[in-house]
């Protein structure tokens, strides 16, 4: 009989954070999934948090190891990407998560295991980028001028496409409100290429169900049937409670959804997020209520997979690491903050014209490129961003780095059909990565291509090196 060891834990990391005028709404967690085979101790970190650079993640990473023995690349970070988390005290954070480590070992346990899936979060999600011709790749991260239907699962944005060609306002800015606005800076002319694109525009346009549609349960159980604990993977921004200019700091909708499966099952649940970079959620406006019934339709979706599971004895645990050196943008070595509001300042001064929108969304485009690699990148060396694959079984999670977009892990399942594989995305690293797109959506333009902060065909990289380390996984198990 296997002698693994299973065990699940979670600690508040409200606490651990710089509140700089925050209240604090719902806590944030970190959660811990910790495995011992033999001698051999794995750890998975949750953090609900939006994402971290990768030299902070080696740093806390190489804390908690010092403080609890268990070797640094046998750490790994999953964030939930939440909008309304906070700043982390780090010295604080490596602490809460160091004890959180001991105690998931201290209460670790042989296990039973269950999985299940349905592709269910289909009705609950959409892609959020609309590709427009003669224009290009719009970005829908905002409800302004949207109508959503959560009873359908539809969000028609034909509203924001009109304004965006009549008015070249940026529709993913927060200060973006109603048709006209900022009319002050504009032109009452239009252009002839801005004439002909009206005129061909549908009545309605709809976000297409392009995303991973994956709800993933893994379950664990003790071998007397006390549950141990369960891990919860979707593909989704957490955007819902998050409102520009708010003060309160929540876990969003994997907050609601951990809590109410936790109660449920009477044992700690963590949440990963996939390949969400691309991907919104179906809801109708922000704040504590719409996260709540965002995150308790999920629970209950949920619920229906715990129902059918099947359970069978945790025998092997096996962890694979694959890092491979990325490049940062060229531009991010010689970003100036003058030459980022330089970029956007051309792209205000061009809608005060009959203008092109395509020339429009290339400036804004620039901007955000600039602007991305100023936040977060910036620095002019190369980066070992890595891969993890954590088995249980013949079950692969594997965890890439970055904001992941849709077509690469779909196009990591259709190399692997019938396998058993959960994607997560945002591990190690988030931002730095940036957003993670395939090398054919540059040619479209738009936010999550232009805030990329990995040279192009990073994205096909990530599905090679996934694909090699998948088939040495699935291979040593046929041995």
């Amino acid at each position: 009989m296997s002698n693994i060891k299973i065990g699940i834990e979670k600690v508040i990391i409200s606490n651990c954070t710089e509140k700089k005028g925050k209240t604090v709404h719902d806590d944030l967690y970190g959660g811990i999934l910790y495995t011992c085979s033999g001698k051999e101790e794995t750890v998975l970190i949750t953090l609900d948090a939006c994402g971290f650079i990768f030299d902070a993640i080696e740093e806390l990473k190489k804390a908690v190891s010092k403080s609890t023995g268990i070797k640094k690349e046998n750490i790994f970070t999953q964030s939930s990407h939440t909008h309304s988390g906070a700043d982390f005290i780090f010295k604080k954070l490596a602490q809460a998560l160091s004890k959180a480590v001991k105690a998931a070992r201290k209460k670790a346990r042989p296990a039973v295991m269950g999985f299940s899936r349905s592709a269910a979060a289909k009705k609950y999600c959409v892609n959020r980028r609309v590709k427009i011709k003669g224009v290009g790749a719009l970005t829908s991260i905002y409800n302004t001028r949207t109508k959503p239907d959560v009873r359908t699962g539809k969000v028609e944005v034909s509203g924001q496409v009109y304004d965006f060609i009549r008015y070249g306002i940026s529709i993913y800015s927060p200060k973006y409100k109603l048709a006209g606005a900022f009319a002050d800076a504009m032109s009452t002319e239009t252009s002839k290429k801005q004439d002909n694109l009206l005129k061909n525009l549908p009545k309605k346009i709809y976000l297409a169900k392009l995303l991973d549609p994956y709800l993933d349960l893994l379950f664990f159980k003790s071998r007397d049937g006390k549950p141990l604990g369960a891990l919860v993977r979707a593909a989704c921004h957490p955007v819902i409670f998050h409102k520009y200019g708010n003060t309160q700091i929540s876990a969003d909708y994997p907050g609601v959804l951990t809590r109410e499966l936790s109660k449920l099952f009477k044992a700690p649940v963590i949440f990963v997020n996939g390949p969400c970079g691309d991907v919104k959620p179906v809801f109708t406006g922000s704040g504590p209520e719409e996260t709540e019934r965002f995150g308790k339709d999920l629970a209950r979706e949920t619920k229906k997979l715990f129902n059918k599971m099947k359970f069978k004895p945790l025998e092997s645990v096996t962890l694979l690491r694959e890092a491979h050196k990325y490049r940062p943008w060229p531009e991010f070595k010689k970003i100036k903050t003058n030459t980022v509001n330089n970029a956007f300042e051309a792209a205000h001064k061009a809608i005060e014209k009959p203008f092109d929108p395509a020339k429009v969304r290339q400036l804004i485009d620039k901007g955000m490129r600039l602007w991305g690699g100023d936040a977060f990148t910036n620095k002019a060396r190369n980066f070992h961003l890595p891969i993890y694959l954590l088995g249980f079984n013949d079950i692969a999670f594997i965890s890439l780095p970055g904001e992941i977009l849709t077509k690469i892990p779909l196009s990591i399942y259709s190399a692997f059909k019938g396998k058993r594989i959960i994607i997560g995305a945002l591990g190690d690293g988030v931002d730095t990565a940036m957003y993670v797109p395939t090398k054919d959506e540059f040619k479209y333009g738009g936010y999550e291509a232009s805030t990329c902060g990995l040279v192009k065909g990073s994205g096909e990289k990530m599905v090679e090196l996934s694909k090699k380390i998948l088939k040495q996984f699935f291979q040593n198990l046929e041995k």
